[in-house]
């Protein structure tokens, strides 16, 4: 009797325990009128994102949503179109600071059903909501002064990897130059409207020179030279007066014409505009204009952008091709990988690196070449995260100002554009 009352009390414990283990089995995180987004995996530049799958027979497929800027979610966003089988995606993070993630259950009859919001950001990367077309370096204070063709103007901190200040200049900038008077460091912002607005190290105005026309400014020991009227004038910063001038059957050109100062020299400039090639003009250490060298015989229009002198000051380094000529306006090379206009090899900066004797050449397809100074030879190539804008060297490293701008025929134009800073 004691055994069957055990034996009873055995089956009936077995009874209530069986079916809540087999309950206990059913597979975890399956609803039929909700999904749950995980927590995104970020490794890389590659975002692993996943969700419950949805038990509902009405269910036909998944939709992702990607929004990039919640304060115009209706604009700025990108849907993707997923398998109602599938319950996961990986992204590719498309630098940009910040995204949002959230899933949709299309479903028959018109009916969704949406799950909660997972967010993503950025920290390994600096933005600037700016997108510059072009920068200039003070290796003396370790900041980048970024500008853009709209008038927007940013610096940024290197060493602390912070943006110090933004303003909006008011016009269209043409260029900028660093330079200094009285000891003091100073920046020179020449406007399209003919202004040269003068900064100090952290964008607050000090002054400005009405130049009464567009015009491209370099600096050199208080003095600043641009090309206006045909001709080349140099001023004295403080005094605001004019020095001298080039004759003006010598020169043509005026806000197309770029100058470049050149290193290593008593006081000389090279310029180039898209119609006349590059050319050489030397001063006297007072400002005073000296002479000008042999113009180019080649023909054709020219690319004047980028532009920069080699730290000899015997050679200079033009356009997306990477034309080179000496500073008698002999033509020398063209770098190699460089072909038609529109490919992403052609390059957007040069910088040098005069211990190492190589030119650094930052490309449209997202990376930086290095080559001898020597023989132009390729020597290594560095691969970048955002398109480069600007490269410079600075004590064994390459600072590279990038833009997330799509470098395709086919933007994708609802993603908002940032600035970012690099270092190789």
């Amino acid at each position: 009797m004691n055994i069957t009352l055990k034996t009873l009390l055995f089956f009936y414990l077995a009874l209530l325990i069986f079916p809540s283990c087999k309950k206990s089995k059913k597979p975890p995180n399956i609803f039929s009128e909700q999904i749950v987004m995980a927590t995104p995996i970020v490794t890389g530049n590659s975002i692993k994102i996943s969700w419950t799958a949805l038990a509902n027979d009405s269910l036909m497929n998944y939709s992702l949503v990607k929004v990039l800027d919640t304060a115009n979610p209706s604009h700025n966003f990108q849907r993707i179109s997923i398998d109602k089988n599938t319950t996961q995606y990986t992204d590719t993070f498309l630098l940009e600071p910040y995204a949002q993630y959230h899933v949709e259950a299309i479903l028959y009859a018109n009916r969704s059903i949406v799950s909660n919001k997972a967010v993503v950001t950025r920290n390994d990367i600096t933005f600037f909501n700016i997108v510059p077309t072009d920068a200039v370096f003070d290796r003396n204070a370790n900041m980048i002064y970024m500008y853009n063709n709209t008038g927007d103007m940013a610096v940024y901190d290197v060493q602390n990897k912070k943006l110090l200040n933004q303003i909006s200049t008011g016009a269209p900038i043409l260029s900028c130059t660093l330079g200094t008077n009285n000891g003091m460091p100073e920046l020179y912002v020449a406007r399209k409207d003919g202004l040269l607005l003068i900064y100090n190290s952290n964008l607050v105005q000090t002054d400005q020179i009405n130049l009464g026309i567009e015009s491209n400014v370099v600096s050199y020991n208080g003095m600043l030279f641009f090309a206006g009227n045909e001709q080349i004038i140099s001023y004295n910063r403080s005094t605001k007066t004019q020095i001298s001038s080039t004759r003006a059957d010598l020169f043509t050109g005026s806000g197309s014409t770029f100058l470049r100062m050149a290193p290593n020299s008593n006081l000389a400039i090279f310029s180039i505009d898209y119609d006349w090639g590059p050319r050489y003009f030397t001063f006297d250490a007072a400002g005073h204009f000296v002479s000008m060298g042999p113009v180019s015989v080649m023909g054709g229009t020219y690319e004047p952008q980028p532009f920069e002198a080699f730290p000899d000051g015997n050679r200079i380094i033009f356009g997306s091709t990477g034309v080179i000529y000496d500073k008698n306006s002999t033509y020398i090379t063209t770098l190699p990988h460089a072909s038609d206009l529109y490919s992403s090899s052609n390059y957007s900066s040069f910088t040098f690196d005069s211990t190492n004797q190589l030119i650094y050449a930052s490309t449209r397809g997202n990376s930086i070449l290095a080559y001898s100074t020597y023989d132009y030879h390729l020597t290594k190539t560095i691969n970048t995260i955002g398109r480069p804008i600007k490269i410079f060297y600075n004590n064994g490293q390459i600072i590279c100002v990038s833009t997330n701008y799509s470098n395709t025929f086919y933007p994708v134009y609802f993603f908002p554009y940032y600035a970012l800073i690099e270092q190789f």
